[in-house]
C-alpha cells in the first residue's frame, strides 16, 4: 500500500472516530446513552435522520425529529505534486452540538 493510501485512509478513520464520538456526546446531551456499539447502531437505525441541506452546504442530524448536531461543510480537495512528495489539501467540516 502507498503511503498515499495509509495517509489518507488514517484520515477517514480518524474523521470517522470523531464524529462517532461527537454524536455519541450530542446524544447524551438529549438524555440517551448506550451502553454499547450495537445499541448505538440500534438507536441510530431506528430514532435517528440526516438532513442535507446542499444550497447552504449543512448536514442536520435529528432524534425523534429533534436536531441534536450540525454539520457545516464545504467539500474541497486540492492535490499538487512537488519535488518531494504530493501536497494534499481538505477543507474540514466544522460541528456544532445542538
Amino acid at each position: 500500500m502507498e503511503i498515499q493510501e495509509k495517509i489518507t485512509k488514517q484520515v477517514i478513520k480518524e474523521k470517522e472516530d470523531s464524529l462517532r464520538h461527537l454524536i455519541i456526546e450530542s446524544l447524551k446531551q438529549k438524555g440517551f446513552e448506550f451502553k454499547n456499539d450495537e445499541e448505538l447502531k440500534e438507536f441510530l437505525k431506528e430514532k435517528c435522520i440526516v438532513k442535507d441541506d446542499l444550497d447552504n452546504k449543512t448536514r442536520t442530524y435529528l432524534v425523534n425529529d429533534i436536531p441534536f448536531l450540525i454539520e457545516y461543510y464545504e467539500m474541497t480537495f486540492k492535490q499538487q505534486s512537488l519535488d518531494m512528495g504530493v501536497r494534499m489539501d481538505f477543507l474540514l467540516h466544522k460541528y456544532e452540538i445542538l
